[in-house]
């Protein structure tokens, strides 16, 4: 090998290794925590992405519990750096950041919580935590504080205002160093839509937030002078009166769209400018729907946006001419509870290039789209795909941006979810006879499967009746003393491969 081409391959290797560095892992970590049980203490579950499997651990006595309103940063290695309820700021340590407390305060802290701010703060992503883009150690935290109007009987929200955590003090644990700073003042802001995205110099920060007051939208920037109001914009529809907090926005992955969507005023979108901040090209899409809570995400490839609407998942082409034309169904809720209600909530896009989704009760399992950049019944949405430890909060997932919208790989599909942690991959196996009064068999093939599988069967309420183990193909399950009805089957392999489905026990 000469010289100048040893040179070239060490060049190479150079430029793949440095790119590889450079990933963003800011979102790799998912914290929610909760009293889900009668002992005192709150658990808390941690999913982290950071590897070739989703690792999810259970937390023991943290200091705060969820109430809708989460979010959390991580470095870009994908080291846990804080995390916050709305209303405190826990550190790394999974302690009370120094200045932590009270960034909620108001006369709701005093009339609703009694005064009690480690239960979590109410409003849903009304909190959102974005990196100082010249200072490594600072990172804005941009939240809302409710107040109450006692005069008008009425609870609203005044506004978006940041507090600033600075991870420079207490050997990098971080201390709060301002608190509760309006930048925007304004009463008619929702409760939700709270989202942001890279400006186009991979610096600053744009903001979005939709209000109350007809159509208008504020556009907010954070730059090295601060944060600021750059824009205000009246554009698109005038949205129903009961829209706040009943809904979810996002900009899409390649950062060319913005879109918010609820069941009252259906899916709007606008073509968005990075460099500029502004919406142009309102869509509007009428979803079929009388739910009140709603969410959205984007798909991984920006092509289709989904929509839940409690009972219902939505999917709308964006690059169809005619979007209510795209529009199709993609599942109905199958009314099972675990032991809540599993209705469809809001929706977050995974660093694993998949889509999940919590519920409008606390439950033990999150849904998820397998695929979300395939059209209709083939992106894969499998009800209670991902199976939990513990009950999680109602409505509670992480307010994350695209932290990685200007790297080659939004997401990485090469991360596999088979070890330790139940997600099934699946919901297409042969049960025979179905229904049943005896036994049942599961079309297996020994070549695809890695025996022994283990087979679960659960009730609509949650509740399992059966567990038990498969060596081979040919054994099944007796069902002969279960009463009739239709139930859930979860199977596992040995190889962690998961595969969901229904059953009825009963005449066949």
């Amino acid at each position: 090998m000469t010289n100048n081409l040893k040179y070239i391959y060490i060049g190479l290797f150079l430029i793949i290794s440095l790119s590889l560095v450079a990933q963003s892992k800011r979102d790799y970590n998912w914290l929610t925590a909760n009293n889900s049980t009668l002992s005192p203490g709150i658990e808390g579950l941690l999913l982290n992405f950071d590897g070739d499997t989703l690792a999810i651990d259970t937390l023991n006595d943290l200091p705060s519990r969820f109430w809708s309103n989460n979010a959390n940063i991580s470095d870009e290695e994908g080291n846990l750096l804080f995390y916050t309820d709305g209303c405190r700021v826990i550190n790394a340590d999974f302690e009370l950041m120094e200045n932590g407390d009270s960034l909620c305060y108001s006369n709701v802290v005093d009339l609703f919580i009694d005064g009690d701010t480690g239960q979590g703060y109410p409003g849903v992503q009304d909190v959102l935590v974005l990196p100082n883009p010249q200072e490594e150690s600072g990172y804005f935290l941009i939240h809302k504080i409710r107040e109450y109007d006692t005069e008008g009987v009425t609870l609203f929200i005044e506004g978006l205002r940041y507090s600033y955590v600075d991870l420079s003090y207490n050997d990098g644990l971080g201390k709060v160093t301002e608190k509760r700073k309006f930048f925007l003042k304004e009463r008619e802001i929702m409760s939700s839509y709270l989202t942001a995205i890279l400006h186009e110099n991979g610096e600053d920060w744009w903001i979005m937030q939709t209000t109350e007051e007809e159509n208008l939208h504020y556009t907010c920037l954070i730059s090295g002078e601060g944060i600021s109001v750059q824009d205000s914009q009246r554009i698109g529809i005038d949205y129903h009166y009961n829209a706040s907090a009943g809904g979810q926005a996002k900009f899409s992955p390649d950062g060319l769209m913005y879109a918010n969507f609820n069941s009252m005023d259906g899916l709007n979108l606008f073509s968005f400018d990075r460099a500029t901040g502004q919406l142009s090209d309102h869509q509007q899409v009428f979803v079929p729907t009388n739910r009140a809570f709603s969410g959205m995400e984007f798909s991984p490839n920006s092509r289709f946006i989904y929509m839940s609407t409690q009972d219902s998942l939505w999917q709308v082409d964006t690059w169809d001419d005619d979007l209510q034309e795209s529009l199709v169904l993609i599942d109905t809720w199958d009314g099972v509870g675990d032991p809540f209600p599993t209705t469809f909530h809001l929706m977050q896009l995974g660093p694993d290039c998949r889509i999940y989704m919590c519920s409008t009760s606390g439950t033990k399992s999150y849904h998820v789209i397998n695929k979300p950049n395939e059209k209709g019944a083939a992106c894969d949405f499998i009800e209670r795909g991902v199976q939990l430890p513990i009950y999680t909060p109602v409505a509670n997932f992480p307010n994350f941006p695209h932290f990685r919208i200007d790297e080659d790989e939004i997401c990485d599909p090469g991360i596999t979810s088979m070890f330790g942690v139940p997600i099934a991959v699946s919901r297409d196996l042969k049960v025979y006879p179905n229904p049943s009064s005896d036994m049942i068999y599961f079309e297996l093939e020994e070549a695809d499967v890695a025996f022994p599988v283990t087979i679960e069967l659960l009730q609509y309420d949650g509740k399992q009746v059966y567990q038990g183990s498969l060596q081979n193909s040919n054994q099944g399950v007796a069902v002969s003393q279960m009463a009739s009805g239709m139930y859930i089957y979860y199977m596992t392999d040995d190889a962690g491969k998961r595969y969901i489905g229904k059953v009825v026990v009963g005449s066949d």
